[in-house]
């Protein structure tokens, strides 16, 4: 499948749980999943290592996530950057030409505008029975890494693969210095978000359910999912089949 995330996890979830494989190739402006299977970001070379995967039968079964029911493939937002994913998709006729620069304005956008950081919006339910009541804003992982950064990976979750349950990671506060601090941190050590203040991190769940009092924006592999007030993430082993480079650190 020649295309960008979106659009490759409407593939997926329309292969979920037959014998179809997978194989991905990078057609959009970040390419996450194809990014973080080894693929460059070019096109044709990306295509003859599919092709020399697949001559291998380099074919594995791998785990994704689902949130009511829609499967994604590396991750699901909810919050700051749904609502960031919502500005971005209102104009994506300019993705082409600004590439991650439209990203840049629609996070800034987002950041002063359009999502209130200055209260919890939703409370977060994880399955050992705790409940952490002040989200502010939360990523579901079924892989590493988060995104990318131009060519650099954003690491939420270092130790996460294709075959390991979910990841969560909460942020209890949104205020410009502690966020900026935290993004930094992350940047230059991805294992200290986990001891941050204003993180809760779960490294490993099967599931998680969020609620809230008023619908909250959530998206999933960068797609628009629209508002909620109860979302409901399951993992789903061996739910699905993928072309994967011999590369791959499994």
């Amino acid at each position: 499948v020649y295309a960008g995330d979106g659009t490759l996890n409407e593939a997926a979830n329309a292969l979920i749980g037959t014998t179809v494989a997978l194989a991905p190739l990078p057609g959009g402006s970040t390419n996450v999943f194809a990014r973080t299977l080894g693929l460059p970001d070019n096109a044709t070379e990306a295509t003859r290592i599919v092709l020399d995967s697949l001559a291998a039968e380099s074919i594995r079964h791998i785990g994704t996530g689902s949130v009511n029911g829609r499967h994604f493939l590396f991750h699901c937002g909810v919050g700051w950057d749904a609502t960031l994913v919502r500005q971005t998709e209102k104009r994506a006729r300019f993705k082409r030409f600004l590439g991650h620069g439209l990203f840049v304005w629609c996070g800034l956008e987002t950041w002063f505008h359009l999502y209130d950081r200055t209260r919890p919006h939703f409370a977060v339910h994880h399955e050992d029975g705790r409940t952490i009541p002040n989200g502010c804003f939360t990523v579901v992982q079924n892989t590493n890494p988060y995104t990318f950064v131009g060519h650099h990976p954003f690491n939420v979750a270092p130790d996460l693969t294709l075959v390991d349950p979910l990841a969560v990671t909460t942020l209890t506060e949104l205020r410009s210095k502690p966020f900026l601090g935290l993004m930094w941190d992350t940047l230059r050590s991805p294992e200290s978000l986990v001891t941050h203040a204003i993180v809760d991190h779960v490294a490993k769940t099967n599931g998680l359910t969020i609620t809230a009092d008023e619908p909250v924006p959530h998206q999933a592999d960068g797609d628009d999912l629209g508002d909620a007030t109860l979302l409901e993430f399951h993992h789903h082993p061996d739910s699905l089949r993928v072309v994967i480079p011999e590369r791959y650190p499994w």
